[in-house]
């Protein structure tokens, strides 16, 4: 059993040489591909990686960006404006990954549910069949949004629980309207600290054709903005599968057990991200 100190993968090895030839099979016309439940990236039988399947749940009130957080991570268009999730929509993104250490090469296939939270609420089913089997939740607020982050405390204090056998992600959606943020650094810090669980910032932009202004899909020069995301993601939930088959002690912010510590003081200046 060993511990990580400086990243349990290499985060810029998508672009090398070696990591090209896994991620043109994500990719299709210079766009990412968008996978069906039964579909997955053609690889070439040599080089084929060990592969990795990861139920991921979203929670947030409506409105905080769960769509189009899940757009941007798998390659869909975004929507144009904010419409409820009527039910449960699940999509799939692969990503590989390469450990600093080992040198070995893993394929995650992710896929995301999401349900509109209003629908979730008026229906008794949506919520346990989200929750069933699942690997990961992440806990969605906006920057711009300060009531979605008030909203976090109780979230994860209603349902202990219902996440005791999960990873869990706080994702802070909208991030590149951070110069409007309605939370502090503060707030931040002192909200990871006491629930020791790790924060993934994505922004929410989409990039539109020159002539028409439609939403598209991300092109190859979208890959470094979203491949800092994705690598992320990919990293916390390698780390909690390894503690959990006892292959890792433990892993900055990933834990497997939901145990809040007691707020203190700080002296953290109280600046706005």
């Amino acid at each position: 059993m060993s511990s990580v100190d400086e990243g349990l993968i290499l985060p810029d090895w998508y672009k090398s040489k070696d990591g090209k030839q896994y991620i043109s099979s994500v990719f299709k016309g210079g766009k990412r591909k968008i996978f069906g439940f039964l579909e997955r990236p053609a690889i070439a039988p040599q080089i084929t990686p060990e592969l990795k399947f990861f139920k991921i749940r979203l929670i947030g009130k409506s409105g905080v960006g769960k769509t189009s957080t899940v757009a941007k991570l798998t390659g869909q268009p975004a929507p144009r404006s904010h419409c409820e999730t009527p039910g449960i929509i699940s999509s799939v993104a692969y990503w590989p990954v390469k450990l600093k250490v080992t040198g070995k090469v893993f394929l995650l296939r992710l896929q995301f549910w999401d349900a509109g939270d209003n629908i979730a609420k008026k229906y008794d089913h949506i919520h346990p069949a989200c929750r069933e089997n699942a690997d990961a939740t992440l806990f969605l607020f906006s920057y711009v949004d300060r009531s979605s982050f008030l909203d976090l405390h109780k979230q994860l204090n209603d349902t202990t629980e219902d996440f005791s056998n999960t990873l869990r992600v706080i994702v802070g959606t909208k991030f590149d309207q951070s110069f409007r943020s309605e939370i502090t650094s503060k707030e931040l810090k002192d909200f990871q600290k006491q629930w020791k669980i790790p924060l993934l910032s994505v922004t929410n932009v989409h990039k539109t054709e020159t002539d028409s202004g439609h939403i598209v899909t991300e092109t190859c020069n979208d890959l470094n903005d979203v491949a800092p995301s994705l690598n992320r993601l990919c990293e916390y939930l390698l780390a909690y599968d390894m503690i959990k088959q006892g292959l890792l002690e433990d892993y900055p912010w990933v834990q497997t057990e939901v145990k809040p510590t007691e707020d203190d003081d700080s002296d953290l200046e109280a600046t706005y991200v």
